[in-house]
Parts: structure tokens; C-alpha cells; sequence
């Protein structure tokens, strides 16, 4: 067994959107972080929005890098055993961030490795399409485990509501934004680590199930909703055309159909590569 401590482990989350919900997110989870007693030194944030500071600012994130800094970033870090390193934000079958500045997951992979004197590393994506991320060499030194929120498909987002979190002058901030679920619930799992699998130990592999467990029951409450939704809003969508009504009135009402479609539609498959080594990483 290894057991995850206060400074033997470097967080990393690399945020590829220029949509403030994914910064929230990293926020979050910091937060969470910060519970624990992980001092800010230990983390490393990175993303490819354009104004970040206005959101991690607030809240005592200050030493934000952008993602074409990961690897000189992570290459030059040492002192650690373990590197935590989580995917917020957007991906695609090809890797993650917008077609033109892809990062493959080898790359990633490679860059997370590449942390000086580590013996393991987790990687735990939560982005659309985490499954391209799945099969490849877990067992390759560093070993690495590695955790999608789902497979070939979208991954979950949804409207939260939770205790506003602290910023730094003490006041409250966010309390509500579309949150990623998977990513959303395996912090708040490890805000509080506990045992699933009734081993007597909480280890990664209890931090994935009762994410997994706890996404689904979120998509399973959302889509008794949403099937209603979707009858309304094609009646809504129906009547709009029949009265003439604006393009962009129409327009908004399809999109709104579309989006809850395909929530409706979704299918949440999470998943885990190289669970014996996640078995022994504790918290």
C-alpha cells in the first residue's frame, strides 16, 4: 500500500475551454484540495482560457500557467512521489482542446510522467471522449492509473447547488454552475475519503466507484425530467413554426431541444485502467 499525504503528491488539472463552468470546476476541486491541508505550492493549474485570473483570482489560485506550458512545467518538478493529474474541460476523439492545438493523450500521458522521481502517477479525465485516453500503457514506468468519467462519448454536465465556497478575502463565491458531475463528485470523495468496496481501506479504486455510482444517479434523476421537457419543447418548437414566429425565437427553442436530447440520450460509461495499482494508492 501507498498512502497519499499532504506534500508527497503534485496536483495538476489542465482546462481546455474558454468557458468560466470549467474554471469553477478547478476551483472546486481546489477547494477540496485545500481541505485536506494540500498547501497551494503543491498545485499546478493550467488552461487555455483567455482571462483566467478573473475567476481563480478570487479565490487564491494565482499561479496559473497555460497549456503549452505543461511540459517544461512538469519536467521541471521534483520532490514528489505521486502525480495527480485531472482533465477538466473539453475533448474530442482526437485528444483534448480545439482541433488546432490538440493534445493527444500520449503526449499527456508522457508530459505527466515525465515529473522528476515519482514511483506512480493518476490520471483522471473528465472530458468528452475520456475513452481515447483508455488502453494505452498503464504499466510503463511510471505506472499510471488512469480514470475516465465516460468512454467514447460526452461526458456529464449539470446545474449544481452547493454551499457557496470561500474566496480568499473570506466572502462568499460560487455556489451554482454547471458542474462536471464525475469530476464533481470523485473530489468530493476525496474532500472526505471513505470506504465503498468494504475492505477497510479507502483507496482510488473507492474513489472511482462512488463516483461512478454517484454521475449516474445524477443522469438517472435528470432524464425523468428531460423526457417531459422534450415533449414540450418539440410541441413548443411545433407551434413556433406554425405561427411564424422569429428565426431566432425558433432558433432558441431547437437549441434548448437539441441540448436536452442529448442529456436525455447520454450515456455515461466510466471506467478504470490499471486497478491493482489503484488498490494501493490510499488517502
Amino acid at each position: 500500500m501507498w498512502k497519499v499525504t499532504k506534500t508527497n503528491t503534485l496536483w495538476v488539472f489542465v482546462s481546455c475551454s474558454h468557458e468560466p463552468r470549467h474554471l469553477y470546476d478547478v476551483i472546486f476541486a481546489v477547494d477540496c484540495l485545500r481541505h485536506r491541508g494540500v498547501a497551494d505550492a503543491h498545485v499546478r493549474v493550467f488552461v487555455d482560457h483567455p482571462r483566467p485570473a478573473q475567476y481563480l483570482a478570487p479565490y487564491g489560485i494565482s499561479a496559473v500557467h497555460s497549456i503549452e506550458d505543461v511540459a517544461p512545467t512538469l519536467a521541471a518538478a521534483s520532490r514528489y512521489q505521486h502525480v495527480f493529474t485531472t482533465v477538466a474541460g473539453h475533448g474530442s476523439t482526437a485528444g483534448l482542446g480545439p482541433s488546432a492545438h490538440t493534445v493527444s493523450p500520449t503526449k499527456l500521458l508522457t508530459d505527466v510522467r515525465s515529473v522528476a522521481g515519482i514511483s506512480h502517477a493518476t490520471l483522471l479525465v473528465t472530458q468528452c471522449y475520456g475513452g481515447i485516453f483508455n488502453l494505452l500503457d498503464a504499466t510503463q514506468k511510471p505506472e499510471t492509473v488512469t480514470i475516465g468519467a465516460t468512454n467514447l462519448n460526452p461526458s456529464l454536465s449539470a446545474p449544481i447547488n452547493m454551499p457557496a465556497i470561500k474566496q480568499k478575502n473570506g466572502s462568499d463565491g460560487v455556489s451554482s454552475w454547471t458542474a462536471n458531475l464525475f469530476m464533481l463528485e470523485l473530489f468530493n470523495w476525496l474532500r472526505a475519503p471513505k470506504d465503498v468496496d468494504g475492505d477497510g481501506l479507502a483507496t482510488l479504486v473507492d474513489a472511482y466507484k462512488h463516483a461512478g455510482a454517484a454521475t449516474n444517479q445524477h443522469l438517472r434523476a435528470a432524464k425523468a425530467g428531460l423526457f417531459m421537457q422534450v415533449r414540450r419543447l418539440g410541441e413548443e418548437l411545433e407551434n413556433a413554426r406554425k405561427q411564424g414566429k422569429l428565426p431566432v425565437e425558433i432558433d432558441a427553442i431547437e437549441l434548448k431541444l437539441n441540448r436536452s436530447l442529448e442529456t436525455l440520450h447520454l450515456h455515461q460509461e466510466p471506467w478504470l485502467l490499471h486497478a491493482n495499482l489503484a488498490r494501493k494508492i490510499q488517502f
